[in-house]
């Protein structure tokens, strides 16, 4: 539903207090054991009547996971305690954390770093006390916070909290946030919560990534506005407001969602939730689907099983209709997961939706999975699965039936990359529009570049798909896209950067198919671009002004037509632009 569009305007307000967590996640790393460590100093002194151990003359604390540097070092050996003390260096291989002093133990793996500044990524931050309760499982407290992803002695903005709380259950929370735009306060968030996967892939650790709001205008659609507001007060109560609209009047896709849970006990909640989904389709012009309800349940979750049920109550009709639900959902030991839907209508007085799922992954890799909904008479939709991606050859076979394109059944393979091609075949009993056959596809495709001489370098696309219906109708269609060009690249001198491009797409299309969904449209776009970048004082610090267009081979007209000046920052990126098409101003703001 959400669009990416260059033209829009987005205010992309992504966590910058947000990278606190990997210092946090670094410090809390420093599982060392009392036998697993070495202390150096040019200096050291053994004091007898307190048994400490100094160290003096660049000090350094060793362990596997982490480094310690500092001007003195105090060791107790008995009560397996470390004090470091001015200019301390906590280095890691990712990143390093510095403070004024440093009080950890060692074999509890707690301790405080006081006066704590640093870097993590991009970010720069700073805190007035670094607390490591716990390691395992991970627990932690930064008081008084500050951080910002800009580089400048005075930072174009910047972020403070009061408290960042790290919690056992894979929760950060973090207390009384005040975003700083040139040191003027412009916003307050009492409370924020983001989830940690700490066994996530990397960059994908975190969800509920942007505690502000994000804008952005176009002059055709108006103004697109995002809020996603996790939140948890005190222990027992946590929830998310979130809001997206673009576009306006019945042209506009629209999505609001508050969710609140209540907990009584470690394994009984109160939820409740309110939705709405407007999902329009700007390119058809059509409505696509409308959703308003409201679920209020009890949810049971003791060990492995998950069981909730409740009230849920559409609020679409002029009349609301009320139902109820129960969902159940269980894994077992062998990893086996299965789940139960029903949903119980009381004005007919019969169970109107069921639904059936399962999961299960193999030793040898292969997953499965199955689900089948039925209404209140028969079966109306059924999706089966085998697949496994561990092997040069990926495949799936699937079995789906009730959509609008069913699959009785379908085998999809996918081979490695070779030489720049990537290869994928489909074979199978498919049905769509009402007509079924016996379908087979290839997918062929293939994307590379090469470096010219004097600062050019050619680049080259090229999908291709070929479908052949059998089942009486012997029908090859082929459809391929084909995109490429040169690009040039010049550095006039250590200010001037001067960049361009022009690029060739053709959408073909040859035979015909008797499938719908298949169907594809020609196009032939030349899309030219070109660019001068004025550096400034700072590394990532440029003005630039950009021109960029599609012109339509077909018809002998341009699509589109813009100019934009760009002001880049490390810690921002802002332009303005002008799209002479349609005549439309268009702005973007990124932070």
């Amino acid at each position: 539903m959400q669009k990416n569009n260059y033209r829009h305007c987005q205010l992309n307000q992504i966590g910058g207090f947000l990278l606190l967590v990997f210092a946090f996640l670094f410090l809390l790393s420093f599982s060392v054991s009392a036998a697993d460590y070495v202390v150096q100093g040019e200096e050291i002194t053994f004091i007898e009547q307190t048994g400490l151990v100094v160290f003096e003359g660049s000090p350094v604390f060793k362990s596997a996971d982490f480094t310690v540097r500092a001007d003195k070092f105090e060791l107790d050996t008995e009560n397996k305690k470390l004090k470091a003390y001015k200019n301390v260096l906590i280095e890691s291989d990712k990143d390093d954390l510095r403070g004024d002093s440093l009080e950890y133990n060692y074999q509890l793996e707690t301790g405080s770093l006081y006066d704590a500044k640093g870097s993590v990524g991009q970010i720069y931050f700073s805190g007035s006390e670094l607390n490591i309760l716990s390691a395992s499982p991970v627990e932690g407290v930064m008081q008084s916070a500050e951080f910002t992803p800009c580089s400048r002695p005075e930072a174009h903005y910047h972020f403070k909290a009061k408290e960042v709380r790290i919690n056992p259950d894979n929760t950060i929370t973090i207390h009384h946030i005040v975003p700083y735009i040139a040191n003027i306060p412009v916003f307050y968030f009492p409370y924020y919560s983001v989830t940690y996967d700490p066994d996530g892939k990397e960059g994908e650790e975190l969800r509920n990534t942007f505690p502000l709001p994000r804008f952005g205008y176009d002059a055709e659609k108006g103004v697109t506005v995002e809020l996603s507001y996790p939140y948890q007060i005190g222990d027992s109560n946590s929830g998310r407001i979130y809001y997206w609209r673009e576009g306006s009047g019945e042209e506009r896709d629209e999505r609001r969602e508050y969710l609140n849970i209540q907990r009584f006990t470690e394994n009984l909640s109160f939820k409740n939730r309110y939705y709405y989904l407007y999902d329009y389709d700007f390119e058809d012009e059509v409505l696509d689907e409308e959703e308003k309800e409201f679920r209020s349940s009890l949810l049971y979750t003791p060990g492995n099983l998950s069981l909730e049920a409740g009230l849920l109550r559409d609020l679409l009709p002029a009349e609301p209709v009320n139902r109820y639900f129960v969902e159940a959902n269980y894994q077992f030991e062998s990893g086996l997961k299965t789940g139960l839907f029903k949903k119980y209508d009381p004005e007919q007085k019969e169970i109107i939706e069921t639904v059936y799922t399962a999961d299960y992954r193999f030793g040898t890799g292969v997953n499965a999975s199955l689900r089948r909904e039925y209404n209140s008479e028969e079966l109306i939709k059924e999706n089966y699965s085998l697949s496994h991606n561990q092997t040069a050859v990926n495949w799936n076979l699937k079995y789906v039936a009730g959509e609008d394109y069913n699959y009785y059944p379908y085998l999809e393979l996918s081979f490695p990359a070779f030489y720049s091609f990537k290869t994928s075949l489909g074979t199978g009993r498919v049905e769509n529009g009402g007509v079924e056959l016996n379908k087979s596809r290839l997918n062929l495709n293939y994307n590379n570049s090469w470096q010219l001489p004097a600062g050019f370098s050619y680049h080259l696309t090229h999908n291709y798909r070929l479908d052949h219906y059998q089942s009486g109708y012997d029908q090859n269609y082929h459809f391929s896209v084909l995109n490429t060009g040169l690009r040039y690249r010049n550095q006039l001198n250590k200010k001037l950067l001067f960049k361009s491009a022009l690029f060739y797409r053709q959408d073909r299309v040859m035979g015909s198919t008797p499938l719908v969904d298949d169907r594809e449209e020609e196009e032939r776009l030349l899309k030219p671009s070109i660019s001068l970048d004025i550096r400034g004082d700072y590394p990532d610090s440029a003005w630039a002004l950009e021109a960029d267009g599609s012109f339509d081979l077909s018809s002998e007209e341009w699509d589109e037509i813009n100019l934009r000046l760009r002001k880049k920052e490390d810690c921002f990126d802002f332009f303005i632009g002008y799209e002479f098409v349609d005549k439309s101003i268009n702005f973007g703001l990124s932070i």
